[in-house]
């Protein structure tokens, strides 16, 4: 009996425990604040250099990028109906001129923080495809579809010149410097090179060497020679003088851009300039030998260049300091860098000198489709974004690293656990590939697998080693790779799957591996999900339940058992010992992706409206509900201690979400004391009868029973200029603060006499020009005024009819006293 009773008393404190448990983890809160974000920066034309910044056009804003940090620094808004078709900053980076297709110049100052946009119709019949300044800043040439060269005075916004071509879409500009006068050249896609005498606004000389679109040209130092770039894979060297051929270069490529560096090869005799073109490599050339000085031997931009320029140097061009400009480390500091942009709007800075890249941006990229947090301490992030190619990011100043390889778009990415610089990727071209950050923090690709016959939707390395990977595709098989226990950084080794399993029968779409290893589980388009044995490779069971195709499929770190996430707006959590379902977490819309947070405590997911929603498990309450994008949350990850959350979307954006439950809990109780002490401070006030401090104090509490009490008690003393007195030491918060009391006070007869008193105070000693009251105030305290003011006309004239009816009901026989006595 004894011991039945001890049982009983144990199992009640249990009880009693555990409620407390629930009752505490029903109030926890966790709260995630964006600490950082990171979208596209420029969409599509040529961007303007400065020294520092990067000046790039996205759809219908201009963004300003530090070359130095990747950040942006400024973004400055454009017309809703704008498409820009190109662009030019002045030479010393003040202004930037923009050209749109409706025809539009406008005219921005980046000198000032305030936005000053000036605008005047470009009078050409088409769209304008060229802009260059000359060296003032004070003229802008534009060059059109329409074959028409235009010079405008900048400062006063007109055209000073016309010139009128045959033929020819205008594709480069030029000011020539003649003596005092300004000379300008033009080149055109059909071969030909004009110059105009801008004094006598007439042509001087009209060449036609090129067989194909002149794509640039630029003046060396001493102004005497001009270098000629075009499609028809020549360079042309011009004597500006006479503008004659002095020689003709073959660069064995269409070229679109060419940047002067001879201070960097002062040893050569000729002028010496770099390449950019179709072939994605950059070449420095010698012009009096027409041969190369340094070339890159592999393609770093296989879609082909569209531009290359130079930053300029900042420092004075003596011997001493272009060395100290050689030697400038990644980002090239104040020395000069060249700026490639490629038509996969891949922005590079790379070192004249030897042309290895110091730095690279992705200026566009689409939907993020998976992020992986990359290295040992988690200082790199892979995002894969719709394209055939991955980009390592650094997350300190996104720079990026471009991986080339896949053929085709890269679906999925997971890091491995043990070796956190070991990258897999899928891809829609069958394959899977290993990359490995190496120590100079450069990213390989180490190994390539074949053998699925379609799309590789999903892979996961295993969690306690490095050795073996599992990829899932579309035709509903999964496999199992050998990692090579070492890689050559020179070729990549060949993969071969070492196990295949089937047992879908539509795409796999997901894949997971258990904590220890033993087990792993799929998800498929077959609305289940199943759970394998690693060893023989044989599924054990499945789960069953969902009505839709599944999307992620994940093992909980604490607990036995699987959660899976499906397109049916549901969450299930699956006992991997019967295989029944433990849990249902009901979404509001389909849910993409799920991940752990705190050790298996939480789980959160991302859903197809771009909400990320962050779950307690113990109570199946719904913690937080973060608006992380606009549309579909297509990838998250978290870092390792939770503290990180890292989300893409179909917005095109990938945003940083910081932990601040600690900091937040902090504040709350800092409120909660200050709000402790400012009641005690009020009781103390309103007990000593300081009623100044106490009325302060209650508006600050927001406490309007207590304002009312006391301000009652100053109007019953009769002290209606303490009134007066106490409403001029209010703030203007506090005022409005008290209006908003008046208000609610003027809806009931019972506080109305109070209010109005106030009312007329505040009228009487308050400027219109203080604005303590908007409209719908005004109107609300008008209509109460009105009809306050109506029943006390009512009540006064009742009033003043008692005298009369109690004169009335006197009869008249009665004496004078006793009529004397009634009138009084």
């Amino acid at each position: 009996m004894l011991h039945m009773r001890t049982r009983e008393r144990c199992n009640i404190r249990f009880q009693t425990r555990v409620c407390y448990l629930l009752l505490v983890m029903s109030k926890e809160k966790i709260n995630f604040s964006k600490s950082l974000e990171y979208g596209p920066f420029y969409s599509a034309g040529k961007i303007s250099v400065t020294q520092d910044h990067l000046i790039c056009i996205y759809k219908t804003q201009v963004n300003v990028l530090s070359k130095d940090n990747g950040k942006i620094t400024r973004t400055i808004k454009l017309s809703d109906d704008l498409s820009v078709t190109c662009s030019q900053v002045t030479p010393n980076g003040q202004k930037l001129a923009v050209a749109d297709t409706l025809l539009q110049i406008s005219l921005i100052d980046l000198s000032s923080e305030e936005t000053h946009n000036y605008s005047w119709r470009s009078q050409h019949l088409n769209h304008v495809q060229s802009m260059k300044f000359n060296e003032g800043g004070n003229l802008l040439a534009t060059g059109g579809i329409d074959s028409v060269v235009k010079v405008w005075d900048v400062d006063h916004r007109y055209c000073t010149h016309n010139f009128k071509r045959n033929t020819g879409i205008i594709r480069s500009l030029l000011f020539v410097p003649c003596g005092e006068e300004v000379n300008l050249l033009s080149g055109s896609d059909n071969g030909e090179i004009c110059l105009y005498n801008l004094r006598k606004k007439s042509v001087i000389k009209t060449c036609s060497h090129h067989s194909a679109a002149v794509t640039d040209m630029i003046l060396t130092e001493d102004s005497k020679t001009m270098l000629s770039s075009g499609r028809d894979n020549i360079v042309t060297m011009w004597d500006m003088e006479t503008l004659t051929v002095q020689k003709t270069i073959p660069v064995y490529e269409p070229i679109e851009s060419l940047v002067l560096v001879a201070r960097h090869f002062k040893k050569k005799k000729g002028p010496c300039f770099i390449t950019a073109g179709s072939k994605g490599v950059l070449n420095v050339w010698d012009a009096d030998k027409g041969t190369t000085i340094v070339k890159q031997t592999e393609s770093q931009h296989k879609s082909g260049i569209m531009q290359a320029t130079s930053t300029g140097m900042s420092l004075d061009h003596d011997e001493e300091k272009d060395e100290a400009d050689d030697d400038e480390d990644a980002g090239g500091g104040d020395g000069e860098s060249i700026v490639v942009v490629d038509n996969d709007c891949i922005i590079s800075l790379y070192n004249p000198k030897d042309l290895s890249c110091r730095k690279q941006f992705c200026g566009f990229f689409d939907d993020v489709l998976e992020v992986r947090f990359f290295g040992f301490k988690e200082e790199f992030m892979a995002v894969a974004s719709n394209s055939e190619n991955i980009a390592v990011y650094k997350i300190s100043d996104w720079t990026c690293q471009v991986l080339r390889g896949h053929t085709e778009i890269v679906i999925g990415l997971d890091v491995c656990p043990t070796k956190p610089q070991l990258l897999a990727s899928c891809s829609k071209d069958k394959t899977i590939r290993l990359w490995l950050l190496t120590k100079d923090r450069s990213v390989c690709c180490v190994a390539i697998g074949y053998g699925h016959s379609m799309s590789v939707d999903a892979v996961a390395f295993f969690r306690t080693s490095s050795s073996k990977l599992l990829s899932v595709s579309t035709d509903c098989t999964v496999k199992m790779w050998k990692i090579p226990a070492e890689f050559s950084k020179k070729e990549s080794a060949v993969m071969k799957a070492s196990q295949m399993g089937s047992g879908h029968s539509k795409t796999i779409s997901c894949v997971a591996v258990s904590p220890n290893d033993n087990l792993f589980a799929t998800g498929s388009e077959d609305h289940t999900a199943k759970l394998w044995d690693v060893s023989s490779f044989e599924v054990l069971g499945v789960f069953k339940g969902h009505k839709s195709r599944l999307t992620s499929v994940a093992f909980s770190p604490a607990d036995k058992c699987v959660f899976t996430a499906s397109h049916d707006r549901t969450v299930r959590v699956w006992k991997i010992s019967d295989f029944t379902t433990a849990m249902v977490l009901n979404h509001e819309m389909p849910v993409m992706k799920i991940l752990f947070l705190n050790n298996g405590r939480h789980v959160i997911t991302g859903c197809s409206d771009g909400f990320l929603n962050i779950w307690n498990l113990l109570t199946q309450t719904l913690l937080e509900h973060i608006e992380a994008h606009t549309e579909h949350a297509w990838a998250i990850d978290v870092s390792k201690d939770s503290k990180t959350i890292v989300s893409g979307g179909s917005d095109s954006l990938i945003r940083f979400w910081q932990d601040i439950s600690e900091e937040k809990k902090k504040e709350e109780d800092s409120e909660r004391d200050e709000q402790l002490y400012k009641e005690q401070l009020l009781s103390n006030e309103c007990k000593a009868g300081n009623n100044r401090s106490a009325l302060r104090i209650a508006l600050d509490l927001d406490k309007p029973h207590t304002v009312f009490k006391i301000l009652t008690e100053i109007y019953e003393m009769g002290k209606t200029s303490k009134i007066v007195d106490i409403l001029g030491e209010l703030s203007d918060n506090q005022k409005r603060t008290l209006i908003n009391y008046m208000i609610k006070w003027n809806t009931h007869s019972i506080y109305s006499e109070l209010g109005q008193i106030l009312l007329q105070k505040i009228l009487d000693n308050c400027l219109p020009t203080d604005y303590l009251m908007n409209q719908q105030q005004y109107r609300d305290l008008q209509a109460y005024t009105e009809r306050h003011y109506k029943r006390r006309k009512c009540l006064k004239e009742k009033s003043q009819f008692i005298p009369y009816l109690l004169k009335q009901m006197i009869p008249s026989n009665q004496d004078g006293a006793e009529t004397d006595m009634a009138t009084n």
